[in-house]
C-alpha cells in the first residue's frame, strides 16, 4: 500500500473526477488484493503486481462508471440536481492544474491510457494488461490520447 497506494488512487481521480469516490474505491482495491493474497499469493498475480494492482482499479473504476450511468438514466426527472453536481465537478477541475483539465476532456480510453504510461510509469505491456486490451491497441490509444493531449493543451 505504501509503494502504489497515491498512485492507485490518482488514476482512480484522474478516471472518476470525484476524490471523495477516488478514495472509497481506493479502499476496495486494497481489500481485494487482501482477500485475493488470502486465497492464493501465487494466483493472485500470474505477473507483474503492479499491472494486476491497476486491472483491479480500473475494473472498479469502470464498474462505478456503470452505475453512474444507470443511476442518471433511472432519475432523468432530476435533471437540475445532475447538473448541479456537474457544475461543481467543473469547478474541481479549475482548482486542479491544466494537465489534468486537459486529461480529463479527452476520451475515456485514450485518457487512461496517457494516465497509466505517462503518468503512472507503467510499460505498454503492463497498461495492455491492466486495461485488458492488446499491446497494439494500448500503443495506439498512448498515441492518440497523446496527440490530444497536444490539441487540447
Amino acid at each position: 500500500m505504501q509503494r502504489y497506494g497515491a498512485r492507485v488512487l490518482s488514476v482512480l481521480e484522474r478516471r472518476l473526477g470525484d476524490h471523495d469516490r477516488a478514495h472509497d474505491l481506493c479502499q476496495e482495491v486494497w481489500i481485494r488484493v487482501h482477500r485475493a493474497f488470502d486465497k492464493d499469493e501465487a494466483a493472485a498475480t500470474k505477473g507483474s503486481f503492479r499491472s494486476w494492482l491497476f486491472a483491479i482499479a480500473l475494473n472498479l473504476a469502470r464498474d462505478e462508471g456503470r452505475a453512474r450511468r444507470r443511476f442518471r438514466k433511472h432519475f432523468e426527472e432530476q435533471q437540475p440536481v445532475e447538473e448541479a453536481a456537474e457544475d461543481r465537478r467543473a469547478d474541481r477541475i479549475d482548482q486542479r492544474d491544466a494537465i489534468d483539465a486537459v486529461l480529463r476532456g479527452s476520451d475515456e480510453p485514450y485518457r487512461t491510457a496517457v494516465v497509466l504510461v505517462d503518468v503512472e510509469g507503467l510499460s505498454y505491456e503492463e497498461a495492455a494488461t491492466s486495461a485488458g486490451c492488446a499491446l497494439g491497441t494500448m500503443k495506439s490509444r498512448v498515441a492518440r490520447g497523446r496527440a490530444a493531449f497536444r490539441d487540447g493543451y
